[in-house]
């Protein structure tokens, strides 16, 4: 591995060109490409290099065919699940995914009928609103209960809109973009919530390995036998290693009827297909990505703390996330609309946030930040923030 302070001092990558969502795409969103992109959700900085390595020595090879997926690809998962999170997974229970949304969509298709209610905890990642309605699905939204921007579940509606004929509930968690980890505590009591009222549970924990101490990602299939046997977990190396752009995933199914119907739904779809680029920078990454990701963690955190302590500042209502790299910052109390917030940080900013709205209503007022970048990225993202509310500030008065 090289030097421990190699992310820490790595020079901005200028990913202009290279056809990325985060820089290439600004003019779709906001109009305009002269702004410091710091909204989509991946990182600034290189994959570990035994990924890169893994992925050069692979496409050596001239031969690009169909291929199998090999039981060692998803030893490395299940060795990795062990090491990091105490969480013994068998190798029965596992299936191939080609993305954790995309699996998601097929979950709602397979466990759910059309018109049958799927409920949401919001403010939540927008693509859980997109693949609810667009299943044909009945969406249900429970708000999660903000103190004093801590966020938390609220069990008394979670249990009436339950009651009321909820079939499935798609969990964060950790939650994007409140940045939540959700205790052993708090999931076991929405685990007997589920059971009683006969809830699936499709458990999005991409996130989980972007935590930070003293906090500890749960599994929700790791809460009881009984809550494993109604949920399937969604997971990826995406997050983690920065390979967002390699599609891979893979779906954790404990229940054995279930596990059979989401096998041969993959397969109706011809969806259980290897590719050659994903299965290798899988199981490099979980293999060999142990110690990158440590130090991944030291950076990510200090990023945290910087943004938090200089923003508040500032005025701006924002904590430290618990896990992920994702800062919901809340402007509220500048007294500015939405509206006028969003362009006044487009257009005097120049800097590209995630509307908060477009995670739910509750998202009025806030935007959501991503520090998973070079600390020089986010000293420059702080001071287009800070020169916004100093504009807002003058223009108002």
């Amino acid at each position: 591995m090289r030097d421990k302070s190699w992310l820490e001092n790595f020079s901005v990558i200028d990913r202009k060109g290279t056809d990325c969502e985060k820089w290439d795409g600004l003019v779709g969103v906001f109009g305009r490409d002269d702004l410091l992109p710091m909204w989509v959700a991946d990182m600034d900085l290189p994959a570990p290099p035994q990924v890169v390595d893994a992925l050069k020595s692979r496409a050596e090879h001239p031969v690009y065919g169909y291929t199998l997926r090999p039981g060692s690809c998803y030893q490395a998962f299940i060795d990795w699940c062990r090491r990091r999170h105490s969480w013994p997974i068998d190798p029965d229970w596992l299936s191939s995914g080609p993305g954790v949304i995309p699996s998601m969509a097929l979950c709602i298709n397979i466990f759910t009928e059309p018109g049958d209610q799927v409920l949401i905890q919001t403010p939540v990642y927008h693509p859980f609103y997109h693949v609810v309605a667009a299943n044909r699905r009945s969406l249900v939204t429970s708000p999660l209960v903000e103190e004093g921007g801590r966020y938390r579940m609220d069990y008394d509606d979670l249990a009436r809109k339950f009651a009321q004929g909820v079939r499935m509930i798609i969990l964060c968690n950790p939650h994007n973009p409140v940045g939540r980890v959700w205790t052993a505590e708090e999931l076991t009591r929405l685990g007997e919530l589920c059971l009683e009222y006969e809830v699936k549970i499709v458990a999005d924990e991409i996130w989980c390995d972007l935590v930070y101490p003293p906090h500890r990602y749960q599994p929700m299939a790791a809460v009881s036998l009984e809550v494993a046997n109604q949920t399937i977990s969604l997971l990826a190396p995406s997050k983690t290693f920065n390979i967002a752009g390699i599609g891979s995933s893979v779906t954790v199914i404990p229940n054995t009827e279930w596990k059979a119907r989401y096998d041969q739904a993959l397969k109706r779809s011809y969806l259980d297909l290897a590719n050659i680029f994903a299965i290798t920078a899988f199981a490099a990454a979980y293999r060999h990505g142990e110690e990158w990701l440590d130090q991944l963690l030291s950076l990510l955190s200090s990023n945290c703390s910087l943004a938090v302590d200089a923003l508040s500042e500032s005025g701006v209502r924002v904590r430290s996330p618990e896990g992920t790299y994702l800062l919901w910052l809340d402007f509220r109390s500048f007294g500015v609309e939405h509206g006028r917030l969003a362009k006044a940080l487009v257009e005097h900013g120049k800097i590209g946030l995630s509307d908060g709205r477009s995670f739910g209503s509750e998202g009025t007022g806030f935007m959501r930040m991503n520090v998973g970048c070079p600390r020089s990225l986010v000293e420059e993202g702080i001071a287009r923030i800070r020169s916004t509310i100093a504009y807002l500030s003058g223009y108002s008065e």
